[in-house]
């Protein structure tokens, strides 16, 4: 109980009354014990369930939790004092499958105890832990107990309901800068950022030297140049089915130690074809360093080296001047680089000896290329074997009939006659030969004619 004039004020009631009438005790410490158990409960939850002869109480720490939040509950067994029945003490409580056993077992009659409004009397009572849900909603944590009086063989058994919240929980991050600072203008740094697992959605927003905002990744990183001094603090909201939270980064960014500057360009090294120049410069930090670029990259114009090589190179011929091929000039005799060409070259052929073309004064044997040529060829022709022309040995015939042909079949109009005929290649066959092809005549004139009278 957490008022603690309260609780005097009901023992001294209590007292009181047990002092006039014992027979009136009963139903007092009921309402007492009620009473207490009303007040006592503003920052927990509880049920309570009724035994024969007292009362067994379901308690958990507390009304709402968060998802996997661990529940501590508690179940207590006590007795109700009665005048008429002094041998009603706890002898043994099973709470939640764990068995409790009194202590100090005592005869109630003439004594009276309030335990923070618990219970009143003779108790027993065992803790225990469990988890939430993960899922947010309404739910009721059972707990169950047995008591056994000493009077008594048998149990006498209890629960109670207790109903609790379970809110989903609001999702948490972290945001760091590394370096941690402070760094000189124109350094840089990097902003790290991570979000517990239930965050669904992440936006930030900065404010100094870089400000801006948005929305981003529920983790990650980003680096930073700073070209300016200032406190750069950036908050990180996360945002998740339980609700919001937020980190934040703050990173001082010192004003630097030396102006950022870049001298003159310095001489090229080369007038034309390409050089290089160098440009000296100072950082934010002080240090020194140099820049580096190309120059005078026009061509440069050419000087010919060898001015009379045209005329020291033959004509036909071309020498480099240093600047380009020029055409020789000069008129050279010419020497053979090969002046046997025309002793190595066959009769009838030509040689280029270097320096002009070489008729061949080799003898050569000439093999024929068509030595079969005077079997195709027919006897009284010659034919060219590739060295020299070759009588024919072929036997040829003349082409016709061999005998005299028959008289032909018609003396006009066109008839045949045969014959025994022979072919070029002297192959014999009978033949149909055609005969008196002209037209027979149509007239009176004719010598087959004759005029028919009647």
């Amino acid at each position: 109980m957490k008022n603690k004039k309260t609780k005097l004020f009901l023992l001294a009631l209590l007292v009181i009354l047990r002092k006039k009438n014992k027979k009136t005790i009963m139903p007092v410490v009921f309402l007492i014990f009620s009473l207490g158990i009303a007040l006592g409960s503003v920052n927990s939850a509880k049920a309570v369930s009724f035994l024969n002869y007292g009362v067994f109480t379901g308690d958990i720490n507390k009304s709402t939790y968060s998802p996997g939040e661990a529940i501590e509950f508690t179940g207590s067994a006590g007795i109700y004092v009665s005048a008429d029945n002094c041998v009603h003490v706890i002898e043994t409580a099973v709470i939640n499958n764990i068995t409790y056993t009194a202590i100090n077992k005592e005869d109630w009659c003439d004594s009276i105890d309030i335990l923070e409004g618990k219970i009143i009397g003779n108790r027993l009572y065992g803790n225990t832990t469990g988890s939430a849900p993960v899922t947010p909603g309404n739910y009721k944590v059972k707990v169950t107990g047995k008591v056994r009086f000493s009077n008594s063989n048998s149990w006498d058994s209890a629960s109670a309901n207790i109903p609790y919240t379970v809110t989903a929980s609001p999702p948490t991050c972290s945001a760091y800068w590394s370096p941690s600072g402070p760094i000189t203008t124109g350094g840089s740094s990097t902003i790290y950022w991570s979000s517990s697992a239930n965050a669904t959605s992440a936006t930030y927003s900065c404010s100094g030297p870089i400000p801006g905002s948005g929305s981003l990744g529920i983790s990650g990183s980003l680096p930073v140049t700073f070209l300016s001094a200032g406190t750069e603090n950036c908050t990180i909201n996360v945002s998740g089915p339980g609700g919001s939270g937020s980190c934040n980064a703050i990173l001082v960014v010192n004003p630097p130690a030396c102006t950022p500057s870049c001298g003159a360009w310095g001489a090229c090294s080369a007038a034309c074809g390409g050089g290089w120049q160098t440009q000296a410069c100072t950082g934010w930090d002080c240090s020194t360093y140099n820049n580096n670029q190309q120059c005078n990259m026009q061509a440069c114009a050419c000087a010919p080296n060898n001015p009379g090589c045209a005329a020291n190179t033959c004509i036909g011929n071309f020498c480099w001047d240093g600047c380009a091929n020029i055409p020789g000039t000069k008129v050279c005799a010419c020497v053979p680089n090969n002046p046997g060409c025309a002793a190595n070259t066959c009769i009838g052929n030509s040689c280029w000896d270097g320096c002009a073309w070489q008729n061949g004064t080799k003898v050569c044997a000439c093999v024929p290329n068509n030595p079969g040529c005077a079997a195709n060829t027919c006897i009284g022709n010659l034919c060219w074997n590739g060295c020299a022309n070759i009588p024919g040995t072929k036997p040829c015939c003349v082409a016709g009939c061999t005998d005299e042909p028959t008289a032909c079949s018609a003396s006009c109009g066109g008839g045949t006659k045969t014959c025994i005929w022979q072919d070029a290649e002297c192959n014999i066959n009978n033949i149909s030969l055609p005969c008196n092809t002209q037209a027979c005549p149509t007239t009176s004139d004719s010598p087959n004619w004759r005029e028919i009278t009647p």
